[in-house]
């Protein structure tokens, strides 16, 4: 299925154990999927396999409901060692994006100022994502 609402009647039909989820799913909002597949589904867990940047998505992506991120580039092991991470019920991050997470959440900080992308809400960021799509068309 390529599409956010294919994906959403295939795990409510299916309740997989798992789901392995793109952020570029075509039609709608992959982040609002996300929270609404992990509320009707809370034993499914979702891992996110993304060329979106995680240290833009993947805290995101986590506060919307998924327990693992990673990217599409990452070696055919680590993304075995991620599914099976989720799997077993525990969260998944590359080491890189973990420090980064961890940095902010061990400084007390509730609310980071963040440059540029990282500073948008989910909803400014999905409307700054389909702007640029439709920039790139011919």
């Amino acid at each position: 299925m390529g599409d956010i609402a294919g994906a959403r009647a295939s795990a409510l039909r299916e309740k997989p154990d798992a789901i392995l989820l793109d952020l570029m799913l075509g039609g709608s909002d992959a982040l609002a999927l996300i929270a609404e597949l992990s509320e009707a589904l809370p034993k499914t867990k979702i891992l996110v396999l993304s060329m979106m940047n995680e240290a833009i998505y993947a805290e995101r992506a986590m506060r919307a409901g998924a327990i693992g991120y990673v990217m599409k580039s990452a070696e055919s092991v680590e993304v075995l060692n991620a599914l099976k991470c989720v799997l077993e019920g525990r969260v998944y991050l590359s080491p890189r994006i973990f420090v980064g997470m961890f940095g902010v959440c061990s400084s007390g900080s509730t609310k980071q100022s963040l440059p540029g992308a990282e500073g948008l809400s989910d909803r400014e960021l999905q409307i700054f994502a389909i702007d640029r799509s439709r920039s790139s068309e011919p």
